[in-house]
C-alpha cells in the first residue's frame, strides 16, 4: 500500500498549505483561521485513514513547522528541512534525498504554504452547525491535484475529512481521526535512527 503515500503527502499539502491566511470570503476566512491553529502550534499530530482504489491505510503524521515524520505500516518518511528519509519496509530500504521543492511537495505538507494563496481558488460547498465543507481549485494547470473538498469542523476549527480528485481520475478519501497538538519537539524526531530500521539496505541518491 506504499503508492498511496505520495498522493498521501498531497493531501497533506492541502490540509495544512491550503489553510492559508487569506482574507475576504467565507471560504478564505475558513481557511485563515485553521491555518492559525497549525502555524501556532509547536508541533502538532495528525492520526489518519486513508482509502482508494486499490486499498486502505491508517497512519499518522508528526509536524513542527516545515519538519515532519510520517509513519504508516509499510513506510515512514522523515524530513529536517534538507535531507529526506525514506524507509520502504517491504523492501527493507532506506533511500536518502535532498528533495527538491517540487518533489518535497510530495511528502512535506507545508512546502506549498507561501505559494498556496496564487494557486487555488476556495468557496464554501455547504455549511451547518456542524461542518464547512470547502472546494479548493487550481488557478493554474501544474499540479497533479483538479480539485479538494474539506470538512472543517465549527466547533474545534480542525479538518475531519477530505476528498482529493486527482488528475487521471484517481480519487482518495481521507478520514482525520484525531489532531493532538503538543510541546516543541527535538530536531532529532525528524531524522533517520539506524536503530529504528533493523539492518535495512541504504540507497544514498543525494
Amino acid at each position: 500500500m506504499s503508492k498511496y503515500l505520495r498522493q498521501l503527502a498531497a493531501i497533506m499539502v492541502i490540509i495544512f498549505s491550503g489553510f492559508m491566511a487569506y482574507a475576504g470570503s467565507p471560504a478564505e476566512e475558513v481557511m485563515k483561521n485553521c491555518a492559525a491553529k497549525f502555524s501556532n502550534a509547536p508541533s502538532v499530530t495528525v492520526e489518519f485513514a486513508i482509502a482508494q482504489s486499490d486499498g486502505s491505510a491508517t497512519g499518522s503524521m508528526l509536524m513542527s513547522k516545515r519538519l515532519f515524520r510520517l509513519s504508516a505500516a509499510d513506510l515512514t518518511i522523515w524530513f529536517d528541512g534538507k535531507t529526506q528519509w525514506t524507509y520502504m519496509a517491504n523492501a527493507n530500504e532506506v533511500n536518502i534525498t535532498e528533495p527538491t521543492g517540487e518533489e518535497l511537495m510530495e511528502s512535506n505538507p507545508f512546502e506549498l504554504i507561501s505559494t498556496f494563496q496564487q494557486n487555488f481558488n476556495c468557496k464554501v460547498l455547504t455549511s451547518s452547525n456542524v461542518a464547512d465543507i470547502i472546494e479548493l481549485t487550481p488557478k493554474y494547470k501544474g499540479t497533479n491535484i483538479s480539485s479538494a473538498k474539506i470538512t472543517v469542523s465549527k466547533s474545534t476549527g480542525w479538518p475531519t475529512a477530505m476528498i482529493i480528485a486527482f488528475d487521471g481520475g484517481n480519487t482518495i478519501s481521507v478520514s482525520i481521526g484525531k489532531i493532538t497538538v503538543g510541546k516543541a519537539v527535538s530536531v532529532s524526531q525528524f531524522r533517520y535512527d539506524p536503530k529504528v530500521c533493523h539492518g535495512a539496505q541504504i540507497v544514498d541518491l543525494r
